[in-house]
C-alpha cells in the first residue's frame, strides 16, 4: 500500500513501496559484512527473463495503519557476527526510511538466508598459486 500525504495547497504524495524497499536495500548493502540481497526463485526468474536485476529484491515492504513493517532476506559475507551485522542493517534501514521517506517503521526483519565465500576462496586461490619455498634445515648434532 502506498503511503499518502495530504497537502491542502498542492494535491497528494504517494510513496511507492518499490520506493522504500529500495531505500532499504541501500541501507543495507551501507552495512560492512552484507554481501548482498536474496531475492528468490522469482527474483531470479525475472533477472533471467527480462534481463534486468531490481534493486529492490529480497525486500518485503508491509504498511498498515501508517506503520512500515521491512523484511529483508540477505546474505552476508563468511567470517562477520551475523547477530551484529543484522543489528546494524535494522537500526540503519530504519533510519534511511524515517529520515528520507518520513515513514514511521515499525519492524525491520532480516532474514539471513546464505554466507558468501567469494573473498575466502579468493584468498586460497591466491596462497595455491603461490610456490612454497623449500628450506634445507641442518638437522646434525654439535657436541
Amino acid at each position: 500500500m502506498d503511503k499518502n500525504y495530504e497537502n491542502d495547497y498542492t494535491g497528494d504524495i504517494k510513496i511507492s513501496d518499490e520506493v522504500i524497499a529500495t531505500l532499504a536495500a541501500k541501507a543495507a548493502k551501507e552495512i560492512e559484512g552484507i554481501a548482498g540481497m536474496t531475492g528468490g526463485i522469482v527474483g531470479n526468474i525475472t533477472a533471467a527473463v527480462l534481463g534486468k536485476r531490481d534493486s529492490s529484491k529480497g525486500i518485503d515492504v508491509e504498511m498498515k495503519d501508517g506503520l512500515a513493517t521491512v523484511t529483508l532476506h540477505v546474505k552476508v559475507k563468511y567470517g562477520v557476527k551475523i547477530p551484529e551485522v543484522a543489528w546494524r542493517v535494522q537500526e540503519n534501514v530504519k533510519l534511511i526510511i524515517e529520515s528520507v521517506a518520513g515513514l514511521t517503521v515499525e519492524k525491520v526483519n532480516v532474514s539471513v538466508e546464505g554466507i558468501d565465500f567469494t573473498e575466502d576462496t579468493q584468498s586460497v586461490a591466491v596462497a595455491q598459486e603461490t610456490p612454497a619455498e623449500i628450506i634445507d634445515i641442518d638437522v646434525t648434532e654439535e657436541k
